[in-house]
């Protein structure tokens, strides 16, 4: 159901800086109906500013601070998106193929063509690019290969989110090894909005060490 997505986005960041996040299924499922009004889905602004920036699952840490739609086209953005914040977030219409031949071990590839179904909407989370450039997406307690073909033949909708949670709490460093102003500057850059100040504090010196010289 569409709250997952921000809990496998919240799980992708967490994961990269140590202990991956968990949420209670019941806390989910009770956020959902209520932010969905019984079982009736969500859009992208609900699961963004009714879900993910309130805390996923009454979790105040697991949030965003904003988020950022992507051209479906542009490759470019949807893969620096994925190394730099983390991930991007997708609602698509699955072609019955690709459901047909879905492996819950994991693995499956979706690739074109395909004929995408608006019976079976979507949302998912896309982590990762392997080396021939396909994407990892998140979904239904598995994951599969998803093919840059197989993304413009989807219907797909894209958008990215800014998350202190991809930020490691103790070094202030996301897993680039960026600091949180560095990424607060690139975000506003590509279109997103004026971020709240760094909320990490700056790292603890180290005094240097000295010796006896002889």
């Amino acid at each position: 159901f569409p709250v997952t997505i921000a809990a496998h986005g919240d799980n992708t960041f967490t994961g990269m800086n140590g202990q991956e996040s968990a949420f209670d299924v019941n806390a989910l499922v009770a956020q959902y109906r209520k932010v969905s009004g019984g079982d009736h889905g969500l859009d992208e602004q609900q699961v963004t500013e009714q879900i993910w920036k309130p805390g996923i699952a009454g979790n105040k840490d697991a949030i965003i601070y904003d988020y950022l739609d992507i051209d479906t086209a542009d490759k470019n953005a949807v893969y620096s998106a994925i190394q730099q914040f983390g991930g991007v977030c997708m609602a698509f219409s699955v072609p019955s193929r690709w459901i047909n031949s879905f492996n819950s071990n994991g693995g499956d590839i979706w690739d074109a063509p395909a004929i995408p179904n608006p019976l079976n909407g979507h949302f998912v989370f896309l982590n990762g690019v392997d080396a021939q450039g396909r994407i990892r997406l998140q979904t239904w307690g598995a994951w599969v290969w998803l093919t840059w073909a197989g993304l413009q033949t989807c219907d797909a909708s894209l958008f990215t989110v800014f998350s202190p949670r991809w930020f490691n709490p103790k070094t202030g460093l996301d897993p680039t090894g960026s600091t949180y102003d560095v990424k607060a500057a690139m975000w506003k850059s590509v279109g997103g909005g004026t971020l709240p100040p760094n909320p990490f504090p700056p790292p603890t010196p180290v005094p240097p060490t000295y010796r006896d010289w002889e």
